[in-house]
């Protein structure tokens, strides 16, 4: 999935359905818990693989692009999927 930008992902499909979607929050219908270590500009998405699974994480909101963090050296990078989860059971969000 490096090969190409997210913007690319967000345009591919899996059958009928977006490879990569981005979520307008942590789902509350899920069997999985925020991590502590998560930033709360954290824009939860997810890769659908073969079946049920999929990878899910985060990416940052375009306002970060290139934005030195507290001073450190290092800066954001928005075209960089975070990998949190490995949802082997479509259990992240849920759809009943």
């Amino acid at each position: 999935y490096s090969e190409f930008s997210l913007s690319h992902w967000e345009k591919q499909k899996l059958g009928n359905h977006p490879l990569f979607v981005k979520y307008s929050q942590f789902p509350t219908n899920t069997d999985f818990e925020v991590p502590k270590s998560i930033p709360h500009q954290a824009i939860w998405s997810r890769f659908r693989l073969e079946g049920d699974s999929r990878i899910i994480g985060f990416v940052l909101p375009d306002e970060y692009r290139d934005e030195e963090q507290n001073k450190s050296g290092f800066r954001f990078d928005t075209n960089t999927f975070y990998v949190v989860f490995l949802d082997e059971h479509h259990k992240f969000y849920k759809m009943n």
